[in-house]
C-alpha cells in the first residue's frame, strides 16, 4: 500500500512561537521555587513539544502514524507475556541472544520485539542487537504495571474491535446500562456487569486488582490530610472500595502522625483475596456500596478513589445515598479522587480516559457534570483541588 506524498511546509512563525514557549517554560522550570511550579512548567513543555512535533510533520504522515498506536501497546503486551522485562540488568547492556535465553524464546522473534521496543525508546539501543534499560522499561519490571498493560490490552483494547457493532446495534448514545456494556457485548454476555464477568476468570480478577494497585497517586500531594480532625479511637478515614489498601498506605506514608483509625472496605471477594499493601493495623470490612448503608458513622473523611467514574449518574447517586446517613450529624467530608475535565479545552489524556470508560458504561466528568451529579442528592461540592492534575480531589459535604 502506498500513499501519495504531499509537499508540506509549516509556518516558520508558528514553529518559532512554539519553540519560544518551550524555552520560556524550561526557564520557568529551572527557576521554580516549588513543586507545583515545576509541575506546571513541565506540563507546558510536554503539551507544547507535542504541538511542535505535530507542526513539523506532514499531516498525512501523522495520519498514517496515528493508526499504528495499538501496535505500540501490542509490543509491550508481547514482551510482558514473554517475560522480557523480568530479571533485566538495571544498567548493564544486554544482547538479544541473552534476552531470548533468559526468557526461553526464539532469538529471531525476540530480536524483532526488542528492536521495536528500542525504536519506541522503551529500551535504549546501544549497539547492534544490544540494548539497555530506560526509566520507562524499568516501570514495566513492576508486576502491577505489567498487570495494568495486561488489563488494558485484554479487557479494553481487544473488545474495542466489537464496539462499532455494539453502537450500530444500540444506537450511537453513551452506554448507560452496566449490565449490557460494550465489554459484555464483546464477550457475548447479556445482563451481566463487568465485575460479574470478571469473576468468572480468577486470573483476570487478579490482573485487574493488581492493575488498579498501580494507581498509586501520592494522595498527600493532592490533599492536606492533616486538616482532618480525629481522636485516637475515632475513625479518621474510610477508604470505600479501596482494593488492596494502596490509598491508605499513601496517606499514612505522607501523614504518619495523623490521629485516628483507618478502615478499608471492599467486596468480600477482594477482602478475602488478601495480599494487601496497607499495614496490618488497618481495619478491614466487607462492604457493598449498592446494597448497604455505610456502617462506619462519623468518620472524619470517606474516600472514593476511582470509583464513581465506573458508574452512570443513577448508580453514583445510589452510592451517595447509602453514604449520607453515616455523615449526617457529624463534621464529615467525602473526598472523591477522580478525573475532572475542564468545561472547555480539556486535557487530551483526560478525554481519552473518558473514551476508555465506554467499555463498562462509565464516564469521566467535567466540572459542570460533577456539580450536576450532586444535584438531587444530599451533597454539595465544597471545592475541587488540583484541576490541572490528571486526578483531582473533589471535597464534598452534606447540604445544610
Amino acid at each position: 500500500m502506498t500513499f501519495e506524498e504531499v509537499y508540506y511546509e509549516p509556518s516558520s512563525v508558528k514553529l518559532t512561537s512554539l519553540a519560544s514557549t518551550i524555552n520560556e517554560a524550561i526557564l520557568q522550570y529551572s527557576q521554580a521555587e516549588s513543586k507545583s511550579e515545576r509541575v506546571s512548567a513541565l506540563k507546558i513543555i510536554h503539551v507544547t513539544s507535542h504541538k511542535l512535533a505535530q507542526c513539523a510533520v506532514q499531516p498525512r504522515q501523522s495520519l498514517i502514524a496515528f493508526h499504528f498506536q495499538p501496535h505500540k501497546v501490542l509490543c509491550v503486551r508481547l514482551a510482558i507475556e514473554m517475560r522480557l522485562f523480568d530479571n533485566l540488568p538495571t544498567s548493564a547492556p544486554f544482547t538479544v541472544e541473552q534476552l531470548a535465553k533468559r526468557a526461553g524464546t526464539d532469538v529471531e522473534f525476540t530480536g524483532r520485539i526488542a528492536r521495536a521496543l528500542g525504536a519506541l525508546e522503551i529500551f535504549e539501543e546501544v549497539g547492534e542487537d544490544t540494548f539497555q534499560q530506560t526509566a520507562l522499561s524499568q516501570e514495566w519490571t513492576n508486576k502491577f504495571m505489567q498487570s495494568y498493560t495486561r488489563h488494558s490490552w485484554d479487557n479494553v483494547f481487544r473488545p474495542m474491535s466489537t464496539y462499532i457493532d455494539f453502537f450500530n446495534t444500540t444506537g450511537f448514545v453513551s452506554p448507560s446500562d452496566r449490565f449490557n456494556t460494550p465489554f459484555a457485548f464483546s464477550k457475548g454476555a447479556k445482563n451481566m456487569d463487568f465485575f460479574s464477568i470478571l469473576q468468572q476468570d480468577p486470573k483476570a480478577v487478579t490482573t485487574f486488582n493488581e492493575a488498579m494497585t498501580s494507581f498509586k497517586d501520592n494522595l498527600g500531594d493532592l490533599y492536606d490530610f492533616s486538616s482532618l480532625q480525629a481522636e485516637e479511637n475515632d475513625v479518621v478515614l474510610v477508604d470505600i472500595s479501596g482494593g488492596k489498601g494502596q490509598s491508605i498506605q499513601s496517606v499514612q506514608s505522607s501523614h504518619p502522625n495523623l490521629k485516628g483509625r483507618y478502615v478499608l472496605q471492599d467486596l468480600p471477594a477482594v477482602i478475602t483475596a488478601g495480599d494487601r499493601v496497607c499495614p496490618p493495623n488497618v481495619e478491614v470490612q466487607p462492604y457493598n456500596f449498592f446494597e448497604e448503608v455505610q456502617p462506619v458513622k462519623g468518620a472524619a473523611a470517606y474516600l472514593l478513589k476511582l470509583i464513581l467514574h465506573d458508574w452512570q449518574d443513577a448508580e453514583c447517586r445510589t452510592i451517595l445515598r447509602n453514604l449520607a446517613p453515616a455523615m449526617r450529624g457529624y463534621n464529615s467530608k467525602l473526598l472523591i479522587c477522580d478525573i475532572v475535565l475542564s468545561n472547555i479545552r480539556p486535557d487530551t489524556q483526560k478525554v481519552l480516559y473518558d473514551i476508555n470508560m465506554f467499555f463498562i458504561a462509565g464516564k469521566e466528568r467535567s466540572v459542570k457534570q460533577w456539580h450536576a451529579l450532586m444535584e438531587g442528592t444530599d451533597f454539595r461540592i465544597e471545592r475541587i483541588i488540583g484541576l490541572d492534575n490528571l486526578r483531582s480531589i473533589i471535597e464534598v459535604v452534606l447540604r445544610e
